[in-house]
């Protein structure tokens, strides 16, 4: 794999997880404040859409940059893993610990910045099945609010099994050099 493709799939990773959180946020404030009409009426107007979706692609980017950051400090919180695991890639000085470290980085990170944008969908959700649009439907929004809470659990476990198959895997290359 070469590095134009390692950072398009950075880029599609972070922008996935920042389009899932601007999701929730919208779902936030539309709940609160009635803002779906605003968006409606401006959204029709295609100079309006050319601009904002750029904007849009560059904010998803860069929360879903600082999802997996904030993401990272909250799964972590009392494991010593991710410092094994550069401690074992140090060691590891070859190729293979390399790919090791740079797939589980990838992976984990988005793992754990999709925790945080599923917390805020679920929020979202919630606050948006009670207030707004969605309120017609009853509970969906309640329901979307379980399932955005019980995706954020999963993604952070998923993450830290991820964390300990990396170690494992760098453990396993450094006895066998």
């Amino acid at each position: 794999m070469n590095a134009s493709q390692l950072s398009l799939e950075n880029f599609a990773g972070y922008t996935g997880v920042g389009a899932l959180q601007i999701l929730g946020w919208f779902f936030v404030i539309d709940g609160i404040t009635g803002f779906y009409a605003f968006v409606e009426q401006y959204a029709s107007s295609a100079s309006w859409q050319i601009f904002f979706s750029v904007a849009v692609i560059a904010l998803a980017y860069l929360l879903g940059a600082i999802s997996s950051i904030v993401g990272a400090l909250i799964v972590e919180v009392g494991s010593s893993t991710v410092i094994k695991i550069y401690a074992a890639a140090g060691r590891v000085s070859s190729a293979s610990s390399y790919l090791v470290l740079e797939d589980w980085l990838k992976k984990s990170g988005i793992l754990k910045g999709s925790a945080v944008s599923a917390l805020v969908l679920a929020a979202g959700s919630a606050i948006e099945g009670q207030s707004g649009f969605m309120e017609k439907f009853g509970n969906v929004g309640l329901a979307g609010g379980v399932l955005g809470l019980g995706l954020a659990l999963l993604a952070g476990w998923t993450a830290r099994i991820l964390d300990a198959r990396a170690l494992e895997s760098l453990v396993a290359l450094e006895r066998a050099s």
